[in-house]
């Protein structure tokens, strides 16, 4: 299955990595600081995004419609915020 494959692959990259030992099994983490900067990034854009889109969502229903349409509309703007900062810092990491 899957698994016996994974395994082979991960023997296959292990037999032509350089070093000895415990050593050659930095072979599988080299990509690990560039992915975690890349998810840091993104996280960053993510609850930016949300927190700027609320507050504009946010300022203008009270232009719209006052508090009482603030209140009232709270939640699916929320809700927008996040899925449309989610959307675009999804689409920074990856584009």
């Amino acid at each position: 299955g899957s698994r016996l494959g994974l395994m082979t692959a991960a023997g296959a990259v292990l037999a032509d990595a350089p070093g000895r030992g415990l050593f050659r099994l930095s072979v599988f983490l080299k990509g690990l600081p560039p992915t975690a900067v890349g998810y840091f990034l993104q996280g960053g854009a993510k609850f930016g995004g949300y927190e700027a889109l609320k507050q504009e969502s946010f300022a203008r229903l009270r232009a719209a419609g006052g508090e009482e349409l603030t209140r009232r509309c709270q939640l699916p703007a929320m809700l927008a915020s996040a899925a449309a900062a989610e959307m675009a810092a999804t689409v920074l990491l990856a584009p």
